[in-house]
């Protein structure tokens, strides 16, 4: 089936929703006769689809439309219709609690501000799935949302999270920051921009920081923005804004504002031409352009007893700001800060308004108001109603005609409309206007004969004729724009695009929501009405020509025109490089193109970096590099470093303009006078000189120190290049005479030396049996060296013990041990000093004990060797070392003999010679396996 033949069946009718027949059904015959074309729409334009729910075209609800919470759920109110396509099933809130809706793509999210509990609404059914559990955060958790991404943001005291919400789950793995988190913006991008409370600016894109912090400093006063897209810091006790440029430098503009009061800064806003400041205590309305570093003078906002702000809100050359206080919304023109007559808000709602922009549109919202108001792009305003979902009460509460308080406009006619006299819009005319009867009326379309076979009613009668227009004012802060019909709806018959209803070939859909507009481009060619019967336009070449000729170009052309300077793209300064949407794209009227012009060009900040970087990014903006070598750096590291800058960074230059960068091209000669010669040249290549040498310029004269420097070259503050010769000078090295050691103990020796200028150098591995006592040394005493010379000294830190001979009671077993005393076995003798097994002494070597049990002989036998080895044979078993002596025969040591006993498989020690050793070799002692075990001390 084609789609200009499609029509609607009673099948198809069931399936929309339930909260849409229910609208139905609750307003009698006005809302069936604007609900039949709305189905009309969404069965034919957009298409129905099978199964449960619905799928609305954008260009039925994309245009005019937002998702507001309404009461205890959510409402898409449609300003066309004057009241809500659809309503949320189920609630997302009870008693008072606040909700917060944002959208991301075709996503759309909402978060209990008082749970945290954050739930994603399928728009097709109007239902709602938690994402986001209640958690102990709840009361710190936001919504922000920007491009294509959501997030949460939870702040818990001086720490907080970001994660990215996705489609049909919760949330990515959290970011943790460990600092607290003052302010939060998403870009156009879906860059989600943090402010954290010590002044650095993080960026996160989807589920990963990206960048480096950026630092805007810190304050106790802190407040983030965007304007243009970028992220613009309000840093209120250091009087000044700060914009971060799109390559991440930032720009300050001062702005006086009192200490210690509270400030409101402007939300975001695509169509926004300046941050806008509230100072609450004074009632202060404060327009800071940040392009042209300007500051305007404050606007009373009037008058107010307990004076409470919301943020204002720059849309469409108007500036909204939220008045608590007096239950209003102020209103000024951008331009001129003429006010217009502010906006009441309904009596019956809590109190806390929502400025949003949605479709191109203003809405402004009170949740637990039965009405929401919304302003088209050319400033008339219309009352909403929300519909009677949870939350909001029995009957149109605050609704014109029923017992509430009046909102601007005229009130609805009491008779119900019908087919030939359609009622009347409430609508209330824009107060910057001259009061100008529109200057032409929409072209209706008639339908095609297809589309007159669905079950639409009757085409509804035009509206009376409106009186003639009256002259333009030639006075007022909008007097020279021309006056704009209000945006038809179904109380005054809308023409449609071709396609589907219009009879002919469907034209090529461009979606309703655009990155810069309430419609984005489409490759339709102009001369006809676009989505919803809006105006199109194709968008005028306007490169070469100034930036002011060029937005007074596109402003004859009905558009919108927000400049925004390029540093890069030739032309002289001031001349357009390019648009967005290019030209001849067709767009619908009012959208806002971006004029990107060749203007003055921001100076960046250089210094930290390299001539070379520096230099390039100079280039790279079209401007003249002059380098101008100055000062010296402290180091090597510091050479080629950008130092200072003129102009300063942020001050505006034409193109091909010049930009000096000062930065050292050598290096500060240290002071190495007074240093010891090796130390001075060290020092002179620890900060980059690599040509150092010393010196020596004779004996040191009396009291003169040696090896001292005593003149440098060049002089210590002079500039030299890296590579220059350092020179330094000090006096030969005077002689030491060397103190006696021998006798003294180690410290006693160390202190001596280290007394004289001499190093002490311990060798403590002397072959003797007297500990700790100095025996030699080198160089002897008495000799002359230099300062500084080492001087050893040797000696023995380890003390000898005595070694026993031990026998097993009652048996011929012995056995060597340095223990007085083993159970079992009584002492025969000291055979003399060796070392424990613990603490070697100098020159020694182990001995190791072996052990049979039972097999050698009766009892336990033991065995001693200077071999190392796991068992000599079957039953013997290595125990370690049992002592240290000497291989070798010191002067003055003993032998000492291991003597074996075939008769008895016995092995005795003794020394020798000895009567003990000739005692034993007279009872059998004497077989061909004895063996001098080691030498001791006697």
């Amino acid at each position: 089936m084609s789609p200009g033949s499609r029509t609607a069946t009673p099948a198809a009718a069931r399936r929309v929703p339930r909260t849409v027949r229910r609208l139905v059904a609750s307003r009698g015959s006005l809302v069936r006769s604007r609900l039949a074309l709305s189905a009309v729409l969404l069965l034919v334009v957009a298409g129905v689809s099978t199964g449960t729910g619905y799928r609305v075209s954008k260009s039925v609800l994309g245009n005019g439309s937002a998702y507001l919470p309404a009461g205890h759920g959510i409402a898409h109110a449609n300003a066309a219709a004057r009241q809500p396509d659809a309503q949320l099933e189920g609630s997302l809130a009870t008693g008072r609690q606040r909700l917060e809706v944002v959208q991301a793509g075709r996503l759309l999210y909402a978060i209990n501000k008082d749970t945290g509990v954050v739930s994603q609404v399928d728009t097709s059914r109007m239902t709602a799935t938690t994402v986001v559990d209640q958690a102990s955060d709840r009361g710190e958790r936001s919504l922000v949302a920007g491009g294509l991404n959501a997030y949460v943001v939870s702040k818990t005291g001086t720490t907080g999270s970001v994660a990215l919400l996705g489609p049909g789950h919760g949330t990515g793995r959290p970011i943790r920051l460990e600092k607290k988190i003052v302010g939060q913006v998403a870009d156009s991008a879906g860059t989600l921009w943090i402010l954290l409370a010590d002044g650095s600016l993080v960026q996160v894109r989807g589920t990963s920081l990206v960048g480096s912090p950026i630092d805007v400093g810190g304050d106790t006063r802190l407040l983030l923005t965007l304007l243009h897209d970028r992220p613009v810091v309000v840093r209120a006790d250091a009087n000044k804004l700060v914009v971060v440029r799109p390559d991440h430098t930032t720009h300050r503009v001062p702005v006086t504002l009192p200490a210690g009061v509270p400030i409101r800064v402007s939300a975001p806003s695509e169509s926004a031409t300046a941050v806008w400041l509230i100072i609450v205590p004074t009632r202060q309305l404060i327009r800071v352009d940040v392009d042209s570093e300007t500051v305007g003078d404050p606007v009373d906002l009037g008058p107010s007893a307990d004076p409470r702000y919301g943020d204002p809100l720059e849309v469409h050359g108007r500036v909204y700001a939220p008045d608590d206080t007096n239950h209003q919304v102020l209103r000024f023109d951008a331009a001129s800060l003429t006010k217009a007559d502010p906006l009441p808000l309904p009596a019956n709602g809590s109190g806390n308004v929502e400025l949003k922009v949605d479709g191109g549109w203003l809405w402004i919202n009170d949740q637990y108001a039965r009405v929401a108001t919304a302003i088209n792009p050319d400033g008339s305003s219309f009352n909403i109603d929300k519909g009677d979902g949870p939350g909001l009460g029995a009957g149109a509460a605050g609704l014109p005609g029923q017992g509430a308080p009046s909102l601007p406009g005229p009130a609805l006619s009491s008779t119900p409309p019908t087919p030939d006299s359609p009622p009347v819009p409430r609508t209330v005319p824009n107060p910057f206007r001259p009061s100008t009867p529109p200057t032409r009326a929409p072209e209706s379309v008639a339908p095609s004969a297809t589309a007159r076979q669905t079950a639409a009613p009757p085409a509804a009668a035009p509206p009376p004729a409106a009186p003639p227009p009256a002259a333009p004012s030639t006075s007022g802060p909008l007097a020279d724009r021309p006056t704009q019909p209000l945006a038809p709806g179904p109380l005054a018959p809308r023409p449609l695009a071709s396609g589907p209803l219009g009879g002919g070939p469907p034209a090529a859909q461009s979606p309703a929501v655009g990155p810069t507009g309430p419609v984005a481009p489409s490759s339709v060619g102009p001369g006809g009405p676009g989505p919803g019967g809006v105006p199109r336009v194709a968008v005028p070449n306007v490169i070469g020509l100034s930036q002011t000729e060029a937005c007074a170009q596109l402003r004859s052309k009905r558009l919108d025109c927000r400049p925004e300077a390029d540093g890069k793209g030739g032309g002289a300064t001031g001349s357009v490089v390019d648009t967005d949407p290019p030209a001849r794209t067709s767009v619908q009227e009012r959208y806002i193109v971006v004029v990107h012009y060749r203007d003055r060009i921001t100076v960046p900040g250089l210094t930290g970096s390299t001539v070379a970087a520096a230099c390039g990014t100079v280039s790279d903006l079209g401007l003249t590099c002059v380098q101008a070598p100055s000062g010296l750096a402290a180091s090597a590291a510091g050479l080629n470093i950008v130092t200072a800058q003129t102009p300063a960074a942020g001050a505006r230059v034409d193109t091909g303009g010049q930009v000096s960068v000062t930065f050292p091209n050598q290096i500060a000669v240290p002071q190495l006078t007074g240093l010891a010669a090796d130390d001075a040249c060290n020092q002179a290549k620890a900060v980059g000189f690599v040509n150092c040498s010393g010196t020596d310029i004779g004996p040191a004269p009396a009291g003169q120190a040696p090896a001292t420097v005593v003149n440098q070259t060049p002089a210590v503050g002079t500039g030299a290049a890296p590579t220059g010769p350092i020179t330094v000078q000090y006096y030969g090295t005077a002689q030491i005479t060397v103190p006696d050691l021998t006798g003294m103990s180690p410290a006693a020796a160390q202190a001596a030396l280290t007394s004289k200028g001499l190093v002490p150098a311990p060798s403590p591995d002397e072959v003797t049996n007297q500990p700790n006592v100095v025996h030699s040394q080198s160089p002897a005493a008495a000799t002359a060296v230099a300062s500084g010379t080492q001087v050893q000294y040797v000696y023995e830190d380890a003390a000898p013990v005595p070694l026993y001979l031990h026998k097993r009671a009652g048996d011929p077993f012995y056995l060597l041990s340095t223990e007085a005393s083993v159970a079992g076995y009584s002492n025969q003798r000291s055979l003399g000093n060796v070392f424990p097994a613990s603490s070697p002494g100098g020159g020694t070597t182990a001995v190791y004990r072996y052990r049979c049990d039972n097999v050698c002989g009766s009892g336990t036998t033991y065995y001693f060797s200077m071999s190392n080895v796991a068992s000599f044979n079957p039953g013997w078993v290595n125990d370690g070392v049992a002592f240290y002596a000497y291989a070798q025969p010191p002067a003055g040591a003993s032998s000492i003999a291991a003597m074996f006993s075939p008769g008895d498989s016995s092995w005795v020690w003794a020394v020798d010679p000895s009567s003990e050793h000739d005692i034993y070799a007279g009872r059998g002692y004497t077989s061909g396996n004895n063996f001098t075990l080691g030498y001791v001390w006697p």
